[in-house]
């Protein structure tokens, strides 16, 4: 797994939701990173790191999500996030998937239940963080006085 931080688990759950819901009742529907990010901020307007988050960072985010539907070879939901300059998904998606074939599985899937196992995963995420940080602290040496 990635070394994700706490912004990074934070913003692929909320990213998460918007593009189930999206996949759910808006078939064939893109949505653009800054519309994504946009729309997470008015979904959640006190939560601060989705109201510091930015699309030119959203790499990591989606890269959680990515990671969770590949996982469970499920459709990867990231292939409807696309850049406003292009109509088209970004250069490393590009690199290593068809966006337009990629869309037409997220378009034919049943999403009904899959929310609950991302959740769980993002746990378990949340939990590696924490484990890092302690690890940190261990090994940070004392200061002599």
């Amino acid at each position: 797994m990635a070394n994700r931080t706490l912004a990074d688990i934070e913003l692929s759950r909320v990213y998460f939701e918007i593009l189930i819901d999206l996949a759910k009742n808006q078939k064939d529907t893109t949505i653009q990173y800054g519309e994504l990010v946009n729309a997470a901020k008015l979904a959640y307007p006190n939560n601060t790191f989705v109201q510091k988050a930015i699309a030119t960072s959203m790499g990591r985010r989606l890269d959680a999500v990515r990671d969770f539907t590949s996982l469970h070879k499920l459709p990867d939901l990231t292939a409807l996030v696309v850049s406003k300059a292009t109509g088209d998904n970004g250069i490393g998606f590009a690199k290593s998937f068809d966006g337009d074939a990629v869309r037409q599985q997220v378009s034919a899937f049943e999403w009904q239940s899959v929310q609950i196992s991302f959740s769980e995963f993002l746990n378990e995420e949340t939990q590696q963080f924490i484990q890092r940080q302690a690890e940190k602290v261990q090994r940070k040496p004392k200061k002599i006085k």
